[in-house]
């Protein structure tokens, strides 16, 4: 059962929503807008990369502390990448705060590629 929901938005100015249980100790359904990535080399940049946790739940502390680790495999383009990340937050009140950072990595016609977000900040305020 879901007791209220946080809305807001990321420093790049994108979604940042999610869903609180009715007993505060869980966070789901966390979903974001597009989140970009600067590339080493610079060759390219990556626009997208949407996060939509659907049914997975984060425990939240006692202090309000919450983190969420994720990896797994993805393409860019045609070639295979490996893509890790960290969502981390804290609630206080109406308010929940935090940073997430997102990172691909993949090689293309024999040079690799690191792509990152970079820590960027989110905010959301409670909505029900």
């Amino acid at each position: 059962m879901i007791d209220t929901c946080g809305l807001g938005t990321t420093s790049q100015n994108e979604l940042f929503a999610f869903d609180v249980t009715a007993d505060g100790a869980g966070l789901t359904n966390l979903r974001t807008g597009q989140i970009n990535q600067s590339c080493t080399p610079p060759d390219y940049y990556i626009s997208g990369n949407y996060l939509n946790f659907d049914g997975y739940r984060a425990n939240i502390a006692a202090d309000g502390s919450f983190s969420i680790p994720f990896s797994g495999n993805s393409t860019v383009g045609s070639d295979p990448s490996k893509v890790t990340g960290l969502i981390t937050g804290h609630f206080s009140g109406a308010i929940a705060s935090g940073t997430l950072v997102y990172v691909t990595s993949w090689d293309h016609q024999g040079t690799h590629y690191d792509c990152s977000s970079g820590n960027q900040t989110w905010s959301a305020t409670r909505t029900s």
